[in-house]
């Protein structure tokens, strides 16, 4: 029986799994088993996976109808033989020796989770276009996260690839993620993981590689579910945000409002990128809507959740009900 299990939900990825599988094998650390969740794939991604499966028993394909990436990653728990998990995106990639050293963390410490520093991987236009760039999980001697203008605990909670869990500890509590829930699914599980008080290891620096690729999110949809994820996201970020950091009262204010801004800016960002960015009525409704996401808000002059003059005005715009000087933003962005 391997100490790890590593769960890996397959869908439609035959372009980068096997990039993913053989960062899996160059590690180091080869105790380990993993688990490729075929979540109802439709193109090769599978057939691609058998062919590793046939070169390593490690390797073990799971089948299941089509039900979203929370409910494929609780599929994978079940079937989980391992003492520690980890959910690895299909999409992404290992570099360095990941896993021997949040293994040697999480042990030496006796911890139910070890959360990890992690690089990100910036993919443009074309595949060869890209950046990378490392964020260092930085917290002081009383394990919280210090605020910084330039980084927060946000990047490093509200994701599972940056993490091993002891898998007893999410047994016992009975923790899985929700089913059907989609674009929120970490950050919501993270926020009922603490309830429970976990012991958790840190790891400044970590390898896994988070690959961003701008040009698969352009002309996505929008509709009342946005409106209605980025609110539960708010509240979620927020509780996060308490548990993690220890912030007077003041500065809790200005971090609320900053998470309220910035999902207001990319929610408007993303209507307008829409269908319905072009029809007023539909539009306008939509404006109202985003709006309530700043109820209740502090309006601290704080407002590191806009980035550029063009979000500013679109807050201010959407603040005072200037709807028309929201359009026009958007029109000359």
């Amino acid at each position: 029986m391997a100490k790890l299990s590593i769960i890996m939900p397959t869908y439609n990825v035959g372009e980068y799994i096997g990039k993913a599988i053989e960062s899996v094998f160059n590690q180091s650390y080869k105790d380990w088993e993993l688990l490729i969740v075929d979540d109802g794939s439709t193109d090769n991604s599978i057939a691609e996976c058998i062919e590793f499966a046939k070169k390593d028993n490690r390797i073990k394909i799971l089948h299941k109808s089509n039900g979203g990436l929370s409910d494929a990653r609780n599929f994978g728990l079940t079937h989980a033989s391992g003492q520690y998990i980890h959910f690895f995106d299909p999409d992404d990639y290992l570099k360095g020796e990941f896993y021997s050293e949040l293994l040697k963390k999480i042990e030496s410490e006796k911890a139910d989770i070890v959360i990890s520093g992690y690089k990100v991987e910036y993919q443009y236009n074309t595949y060869d276009e890209r950046k990378l760039i490392t964020r260092n999980c930085i917290v002081d001697s009383n394990s919280k996260f210090t605020y910084s203008k330039s980084s927060s605990p946000l990047e490093f909670v509200c994701y599972a690839f940056n993490k091993i869990f002891l898998k007893d500890f999410l047994i016992k509590q009975k923790l899985e993620y929700e089913k059907g829930l989609s674009r929120i699914e970490d950050a919501e599980f993270m926020s009922r993981v603490i309830q429970h008080n976990p012991k958790i290891a840190y790891l400044e620096k970590g390898t896994y590689v988070y690959v961003q690729r701008g040009f698969e999110t352009l002309n996505k949809g929008f509709d009342d579910y946005i409106i209605s994820l980025a609110l539960r996201r708010i509240y979620i970020d927020i509780k996060l945000i308490n548990y993690f950091m220890d912030l007077p009262d003041d500065f809790k204010f200005s971090l609320e409002d900053r998470i309220k801004s910035g999902k207001m800016v990319a929610c408007i960002n993303r209507l307008f990128s829409s269908q319905y960015g072009k029809e007023s009525i539909r539009r306008n409704y939509y404006l109202k809507e985003i709006k309530k996401l700043l109820k209740p808000t502090h309006f601290y002059p704080c407002r590191k959740g806009v980035k550029s003059v063009f979000d500013l005005l679109t807050y201010y715009g959407l603040k005072y009900n200037l709807f028309s000087l929201i359009t026009f933003i958007q029109r000359c962005r």
